[in-house]
């Protein structure tokens, strides 16, 4: 029988007090019975407040090499760090919060409202290859009536919009590659309106609650001035806060496919393949929203550089990510059936919004620890 982890709850959204003793909090992992191949039948999946654990030994992981994993996990500003194979947690710690702490997530957040957007165009409530006017009207973006027409909301998904960070015209729809974190926003609007409910009613409905994601979890108005807490059109920016558990139940939905158990709550497998394959040529590591490894070139955040090479070499081809400024992370790895999630600083020199030489560097550790 798998040992049942009960969810620590501790006080801890973004902005209220942490809560948890100092230094680095360890969740043990008692030994299951349960044989190394279980974990790959796809069948496990956490029921809502738990998980099961699964010692190390048990599903070929060296449990050593793992623990200096985390060991560098937390000399480079981490909160928190779960490690999930086969649904259960492999391991999982938290230094300075506790493991209830729930973080902004910064851009992760736009691998999940990619989520939503396939619910809504798999029940036919909005139409990827849509204009964005058709769902927001016209003035939406600083650019006119005629420039703005053409794009559309799968634009928006794949970075192509052609619009600058202040929402200007710039190139012609899918013509140019750049992350437009002002562009994306627009789709949070976009989703409220489409589903006519709050976005916080929206994720429970469609993505949280069928798959146990806490309370502790939600949309928050970002209450800060400036850009990062404003758009350009005056509105103000919502942020998605979450713990580390809850992002590698998000990480494992994908990894499933889109199925929880025998329900799936992704509701169209084909916008899923999408999502997490190349949208278009210009940056081949992005998909919806969604970062790509092992792909032969990629574009990063900021100056519309293309550079040789995939995105995180250390880590497995089939990689793909939702990733944040400040290093919050979503690593999702069918091949070894793992989810990796991280909330916390900066972690890295060289960041470019989304990435930095954390994630070369963990993955060059967790990949030493996992099975051969």
């Amino acid at each position: 029988m798998d040992a049942p982890l009960g969810r620590r709850r501790f006080l801890g959204l973004l902005g209220a007090g942490a809560a948890g003793a100092a230094g680095i909090a360890a969740v043990a992992t008692p030994a299951v019975a349960t044989p190394a191949v279980a974990t790959r039948t796809h069948a496990y999946v956490p029921p809502p407040g738990e998980w099961a654990r699964v010692r190390p030994s048990t599903v070929g992981w060296d449990r050593i090499k793992l623990r200096e994993a985390f060991d560098f996990a937390g000399e480079r500003m981490s909160f928190a760090m779960t490690v999930v194979v086969g649904g259960r947690v492999l391991s999982e710690f938290s230094w300075r919060l506790g493991l209830g702490f729930a973080r902004d997530i910064a851009s992760a957040q736009k691998s999940i409202v990619a989520l939503l957007v396939g619910n809504l165009h798999a029940a036919d409530e909005l139409d990827i290859n849509e204009s964005v006017t058709t769902y927001l009207g016209p003035g939406w973006s600083k650019a006119t009536p005629t420039q703005e027409e053409p794009i559309t909301v799968l634009h928006l998904l794949t970075m192509t919009s052609g619009l600058s960070s202040r929402l200007t015209f710039e190139a012609a729809p899918g013509s140019r590659w750049f992350y437009n974190t002002n562009a994306y926003q627009q789709l949070v609007p976009l989703v409220e309106r489409v589903g006519n409910r709050a976005i916080n009613e929206i994720t429970r409905a469609e993505v949280f609650d069928p798959i146990g994601v806490s309370a502790a979890s939600m949309w928050r108005d970002r209450m800060i001035d400036g850009p990062f807490g404003i758009d350009p059109n005056g509105r103000r920016i919502q942020a998605l806060v979450m713990t580390t558990s809850d992002m590698a139940r998000v990480g494992l939905l994908v990894q499933r496919r889109g199925k929880w158990g025998d329900e799936r709550v992704l509701a169209d497998p084909r916008y899923l393949r999408g999502a997490l394959d190349s949208s278009q040529g210009l940056n081949p590591s992005y998909g919806y929203l969604w970062w790509l490894n092992g792909k032969s070139a990629h574009v990063l955040p900021g100056p519309p550089v293309r550079k040789r090479g995939e995105l995180i070499p250390t880590a497995p081809d089939d990689l793909v990510a939702a990733l944040g400024a400040g290093d919050q992370k979503i690593y999702v790895c069918r091949s070894l059936d793992l989810v990796v999630t991280r909330t916390g600083a900066s972690a890295g020199g060289q960041a470019r919004g989304a990435l930095s030489d954390f994630d070369a560097e963990l993955w060059r550790r967790i990949m030493a620890a996992a099975p051969r």
